[in-house]
């Protein structure tokens, strides 16, 4: 027994001086090449950072397939807008606005591809800035660029918009054919004949006149009222236009009343959009669309009441000198003749009317860039942040947000108090 005992020790003892070789040769290697053993070192450390990154990624991914099913379309992001009870990350509603008619239609919901995911929607909501994003909470909503942004844009928009309806609406009195007040004050041209006496024996004096047109009527000096379908049966119309036009105003005032119409009319639906617009997390592409038709729509209004104002009713008056005889008619030729006793000159000038009305169209311009200007927020046409929200909507209602976000809504409720 002893002599196996002796050669276990003798083993063992050859072993652990084998071990105390192999270190201390290491050790020599070590010394005799130091940075050989370094590079090892940070190669190896290396493929470990490479590994645990290429662990992270393939993490990532297998996270990303679960918030991104495929074959499937994400909608609920749109029927929370349309009901008025979008979530942010906190599981609490955010600010929506303040009436459901201002909120996106319900008819959304019966073809969203086509109403609002289609490459035709996303691209013109995706056009401007101030998009902001969609994943906040409650307590960051107005912290971010994108909303500041958007609120103080879209608010100039409802403001300009809200004013041009009120001064398009008062421009809109000259549509009267019987109030010589109105006519007077919502007057869309004006001019003051003042007659020039071309024979010095005349001992007539003549009266200035003022001419008030309208819409649909013409005010002489404030006393007497003729409606355009009368111009061609009141004596002494002749002296303001050529009796062979004295029915195209009134051809015209179908065309002029149908532009006004359109063009208060349209000023509705955009007022709702712009509120709505206000809220970066109720905005979608079909409403940007939308406000931007109905904002055309207003500005083809203004430009067929002036158009047919301008260039057919009042190009069919007198305009610049023109010369009468005795019997107040209309010399054709002055300079060859010598019936002409009376000069009066037409100065056809901007009546206030007019001035708001080319205020309305101007702020009605105003709305319409402001609307293009502003991009739908980016939801509207990301599918990850699509399914974002599905899964965070989804825990709102059960009750389930995450520690994460349930610590964002206590530090609301401690801001709040």
């Amino acid at each position: 027994m002893s002599r196996w005992q002796n050669e276990d020790a003798s083993s063992s003892s050859s072993s652990h001086d084998g071990s105390k070789q192999e270190s201390e040769g290491e050790e020599e290697e070590e010394e005799a090449d130091p940075y050989v053993t370094q590079r090892s070192r940070r190669s190896s450390s290396g493929n470990n950072k490479n590994k645990r990154s290429t662990e992270e990624s393939k993490n990532n991914d297998d996270d990303k397939e679960d918030i991104i099913p495929t074959g499937i379309i994400p909608y609920r992001w749109i029927q929370d807008r349309t009901q008025g009870r979008v979530h942010g990350t906190d599981g609490l509603l955010v600010p929506r606005p303040p009436c459901f008619l201002c909120w996106p239609p319900s008819l959304l919901l019966t073809c969203p591809s086509l109403l609002e995911s289609n490459c035709f929607c996303t691209t013109v909501g995706r056009i401007g800035f101030c998009n902001g994003s969609t994943s906040s909470n409650r307590r960051d909503y107005y912290s971010g660029f994108g909303n500041r942004g958007r609120c103080a844009i879209m608010t100039y928009a409802f403001v300009f918009n809200l004013a041009g309806l009120l001064i398009t609406i008062f421009a809109a009195l000259a549509l009267t054919a019987g109030n010589e007040n109105l006519l007077r004050v919502a007057a869309f041209s004006k001019t003051s004949l003042k007659p020039v006496v071309l024979v010095a024996t005349l001992q007539q004096t003549i009266a200035p006149t003022t001419l008030y047109l309208g819409l649909q009527a013409l005010s002489i000096n404030n006393d007497v009222v003729v409606a355009y379908d009368d111009f061609c049966t009141t004596p002494g119309m002749e002296q303001f236009l050529p009796m062979e036009e004295c029915n195209t105003c009134n051809d015209t005032t179908l065309y002029v009343m149908i532009g006004m119409l359109v063009t208060i009319v349209a000023y509705a639906p955009t007022l709702a959009i712009d509120c709505l617009r206000l809220y970066n997390d109720y905005d979608v592409n079909c409403q940007k669309i939308v406000s931007l038709v109905w904002c055309l729509v207003s500005l083809a209004g203004y430009g067929l009441t002036y158009y047919y104002f301008r260039y057919q009713c009042l190009d069919s008056f007198h305009d610049g000198s023109i010369v009468y005889d005795a019997e107040r008619t209309v010399v054709e030729s002055p300079l060859q003749s010598t019936e002409g006793i009376i000069m009066i000159s037409f100065d056809w000038q901007l009546g206030t009317g007019q001035i708001c009305f080319f205020i309305g169209f101007g702020m009605k311009a105003v709305d319409f860039l402001c609307n293009l200007c502003v991009a739908t927020p980016t939801i509207t046409r990301n599918r990850e942040e699509q399914w974002t929200y599905e899964r965070l909507s989804e825990e709102a209602e059960t009750g389930n947000v995450t520690s994460g976000n349930n610590q964002d809504a206590a530090d609301d409720n401690s801001s709040s108090s």
